[in-house]
């Protein structure tokens, strides 16, 4: 692969897209975020200072607008809309979009010309049937169901399926499937979506499908023109397993998750991450700093194409324990169960119950993990994690159990997952 500099968007061009949003008549949503109530008014930005003190806004603020208010297109004009998983409980997003673009990098790792297995969110068959079709390839998409995986596996094999493209939580069962069928040496290429491939998990799939080039994906559902970071290189077991870079048609930002407070994006900075996105017309709902809800961290010396190399560590209100003193966070979980990675995997599920009387909060956590040999210690690695948990820059879990703030963690083993829903890394429980 060769050499080439990615350059996010331009002051200049986010200034552009400003004077777009706020001059459309389709729709008056940034309108009404500037605080623009004349219709006459105009808006700009001259300087990165301006720029970093526009408001942000989230998924929450999207949720309650009518899809026709949000899309600075008529709906006519729309190709397809894609609704947010749900995965937070709150009410999906739907999404409109338009032309398909931003995934001709897969370029470099297949050549596409045979059928795909793919998972069924119906966006991703219309990028494989383009990406076929563009190659001179008849377009034959097989979408996966993850309710009749050897159906789908079958199917796979009798067509010749060489790629496939799912969400992590699918992995396992449609890899199952597909060794029933004799059909994993044949697939090339696997790219990966819908969340964080855990070590364990790309461990299996790194031996189950032993001839595939295995590449992640990191997109949202709201941003049109997915995905949000390409991919540096396949996986290749270095630590991080997913490394991506922007796309010259976005402007990536860091704002700290509690103030807001715009982060300088060096090597070893995390916060959480600010989207602005426009891939040119027609765009249905152009982006500008959107808070994703996604907490990621700058990478040093892992990417030859910018700067602004990044790896996403999971989502700021899912993966995030606040307890008292301190955070417990998923990546942290992770990263000390690799520690004894010759003991257990990294998958693991944190189950806090709180219990509330007044203004207290007496919180047991319990983690469950997945032994790697039975009978296992869980007790003895409970204390184990407890000394190895940080919670803060300069705080074990156990400075807290020493002195009465925190409980002792328990562990046990985690339950079984058929694969038709993602697990959540983090859950809460109110007794």
């Amino acid at each position: 692969m060769g050499y080439y500099h990615i350059d996010m968007l331009s002051l200049e061009k986010r200034n552009e897209l400003v004077a777009f949003v706020t001059e459309h008549t389709k729709s008056n949503f940034y309108r009404g975020l500037y605080g623009l109530q004349d219709s006459s008014d105009t808006f700009s930005v001259s300087s990165e200072g301006e720029w970093r003190n526009l408001p942000t806004f989230t998924k929450d603020d999207l949720i309650p607008i009518q899809m026709s208010e949000m899309s600075f297109l008529p709906l006519k004009e729309i190709d397809h809309v894609r609704a947010s998983s749900g995965t937070s409980g709150k009410p999906p997003l739907f999404s409109p979009r338009t032309e398909v673009r931003g995934v001709d990098y897969r370029l470099k790792y297949h050549d596409f010309k045979n059928p795909i297995l793919s998972f069924g969110v119906p966006l991703m068959p219309h990028w494989h049937e383009e990406l076929q079709r563009n190659q001179g390839s008849r377009a034959t998409t097989v979408t996966f169901d993850p309710q009749n995986p050897e159906i789908c596996a079958h199917l796979a094999s009798v067509i010749g399926v060489d790629a496939i493209s799912f969400f992590v939580h699918h992995m396992k069962i449609a890899g199952e499937a597909l060794k029933k069928y004799n059909h994993t040496s044949e697939i090339r290429f696997i790219e990966l979506a819908g969340g964080i491939c855990s070590r364990g998990l790309y461990e299996y799939i790194r031996e189950t499908f032993r001839n595939a080039v295995i590449v992640p994906f990191y997109g949202s559902s709201e941003t049109e023109d997915v995905p949000i970071g390409v991919p540096c290189h396949p996986m290749d077991g270095s630590d991080p397993l997913s490394v991506y870079h922007p796309k010259d048609t976005h402007y990536l930002e860091l704002i700290h998750p509690e103030t807001g407070e715009w982060v300088e994006p060096v090597p070893g900075a995390e916060g959480d991450l600010l989207i602005t996105s426009y891939p040119g017309w027609p765009c249905a709902v152009p982006l500008i700093r959107f808070r994703i809800g996604d907490r990621v961290s700058i990478l040093d010396s892992k990417c030859s194409h910018t700067d602004f190399a990044f790896t996403v560590l999971g989502r700021t209100d899912l993966d995030i324990l606040k307890i008292q003193g301190g955070v417990i966070r998923a990546d942290e979980i992770a990263r000390v169960l690799r520690l004894f990675s010759d003991l257990v995997t990294d998958d693991f599920e944190l189950h806090s119950y709180e219990k509330k009387s007044g203004h207290l909060i007496d919180t047991n956590i319990e983690i469950h993990v997945d032994p790697k040999r039975i009978p296992f210690d869980f007790n003895q690695f409970a204390r184990s994690l407890e000394s190895s948990i940080r919670v803060g820059p300069e705080k074990s879990y156990a400075d807290g159990v020493s002195v009465g703030t925190y409980r002792s963690i328990s562990c046990k083993k985690i339950g079984p997952n058929d694969g038709t829903k993602k697990r959540k890394r983090i859950v809460l429980h109110t007794i």
